[in-house]
């Protein structure tokens, strides 16, 4: 397999020879590949991208996409190898069955190339592909990219290596160690520092604005909590924070988990409506501070940041705190 050296001079060359396409969302730890329902498509996808494929992935202008600021924003990038199959050998079963519930087509997806490694780039930092790939794009062909995918122009591929990104763990692949975002290119950097080892998650330094997010646990609050709590109905597990990158935060969080029904993710951040951090440091912790009084006062502490709280009233709190400190 192509080795970090080697991804970097590529995108830094004068053809990089990269691919892109748009999907409902960007989850390459239960998602580890790249597909098509078209036959055709995956050789010459395989053809004119090498044996080690680079594939540019773009969140769809599309209410299926997972999440409303995901759509038309560039979400992340796959490497790909020369193992090849139907996309159900290299994702997890429920992603995958719910991705064929959503397209409508029990015949999607049958040629893919397993994805070897794959980089995510922060929403909060991403660019809209319109305003990336300006020589490779263009919204009257968004249908068309979707399904069969499309070359970027080497104009367009060469700026992949300046984006903001972190590496993901691929399905089936060994786990990524968390580590910082950084420009994808000092990501691949031969003497780059190594990532620290370290337990859980720390918490991030004080330095620097922040956006303000509550992010929500999936799954029965009730299988979580074990016998001791009884959630009334409506009731969800959230998690109160600010950060420069939410989305970020969620992976990591998921990333101590097992795969199975429980899974971080983003229920509201200031993310979706600034695209710099609006908050100050200090101004941030305050904010995140009263919301942790309200949806204490509302619902039960679990600890820390973390509340078994109403989920109409946990955003509608949040909302609040929104229109008060940063509106």
């Amino acid at each position: 397999m192509i080795d970090d050296v080697a991804i970097r001079a590529r995108l830094l060359s004068n053809n990089p020879r990269v691919w892109f396409t748009s999907f409902w969302g960007f989850q390459p730890e239960k998602w580890g590949c790249v597909s098509f329902s078209d036959e055709g498509r995956l050789p010459l996808y395989m053809e004119e991208t090498g044996p080690d494929g680079l594939m540019l992935i773009y969140g769809a202008k599309s209410s299926k996409t997972d999440f409303r600021n995901q759509q038309g924003r560039l979400l992340g990038l796959y490497l790909t190898g020369q193992q090849i199959g139907p996309a159900l050998d290299f994702a997890e079963t429920g992603i995958f069955r719910r991705g064929l519930e959503k397209s409508g087509n029990a015949n999607s997806w049958k040629y893919a190339v397993k994805a070897e490694r794959a980089w995510t780039f922060p929403v909060e930092s991403a660019p809209l592909i319109k305003d990336f790939a300006l020589q490779s794009y263009r919204p009257d062909l968004g249908r068309s990219i979707g399904r069969f995918g499309r070359a970027l122009e080497p104009e367009d591929a060469r700026k992949i290596a300046n984006l903001e990104a972190y590496e993901s763990p691929v399905f089936g692949g060994p786990e990524i160690a968390p580590h910082d975002s950084a420009p994808l290119q000092a990501l691949l950097e031969p003497s780059r520092p190594g990532p620290i080892p370290r337990r859980g998650f720390q918490v991030e330094p004080g330095s620097g604005t922040k956006h303000f997010y509550i992010l929500k646990l999936t799954g029965p609050a009730s299988q979580f909590l074990g016998p001791m709590f009884e959630p009334d109905a409506g009731q969800v597990i959230v998690k109160a924070g600010i950060s420069k990158h939410p989305s970020k935060r969620s992976a990591d969080l998921n990333r101590a988990y097992p795969h199975g029904p429980f899974r971080w993710e983003v229920l509201r951040t200031t993310a979706a409506h600034y695209s710099e951090p609006p908050l100050a440091p200090d101004d941030a912790l305050a904010t995140e501070t009263e919301l942790k009084a309200l949806l204490r006062d509302q619902g039960q502490s679990l600890g820390s940041e973390f509340f078994l709280v109403n989920e109409a009233e946990a955003i509608a709190q949040w909302e609040r705190l929104c229109r008060l400190h940063i509106d």
